[in-house]
This record gives C-alpha cells, structure tokens and sequence, in this order.
C-alpha cells in the first residue's frame, strides 16, 4: 500500500467528518477524518463500514440506557406533588 506519484484518487464520499477517495491502481481506499488519514484494501472497505456502523448502534443504545437510568434516578428524588 505505497503511494505513488501516478496514484489518481477517485472521491468516493464527502460530507462534514471528512472524505472517502479510492486508487485504483493500488487498490486502496483512504478515509481522510480531520487530520488523520487511513489507508485500507479496498476488499476490507466493507469491514471498517460495518465496524463503524456496528459502533454507531451500540453508542446509541449505551447512551439511551444511560439516559433511562438518569430518568429513573431523577424521577426517585423528586417529591410528588
């Protein structure tokens, strides 16, 4: 996975946490997220997507939990009127 000089980056996707640009040549997909870049096989591509969104799902869900929990704990304190 070395860049080379004739390495012609096609952009794949971009939005606000940054971009997806393929070489062909070397078969490599980069994913540029601020100031850091990684360079992965394009065969692996769909692993790291799946990892991702893998990770987005159980965050949602840890931070629902956590919010249930601080709802539950809040509603105990509170007197009723």
């Amino acid at each position: 996975m070395n860049k080379h000089k004739s390495c012609k980056h096609i952009l794949l996707a971009k939005n606000e946490a940054g971009g997806v640009s393929y070489c062909e040549r070397c078969d490599v997909v980069e994913l540029e997220i601020g100031a850091v870049s990684l360079r992965v096989n394009a065969d692996d591509l769909h692993y790291v997507s799946q990892l991702l969104k893998d990770a987005d799902l159980c965050l949602h869900y840890f931070r629902l939990d956590k919010d249930r929990h601080s709802n539950k704990k809040r509603s105990a304190v509170e007197p009723v009127h």
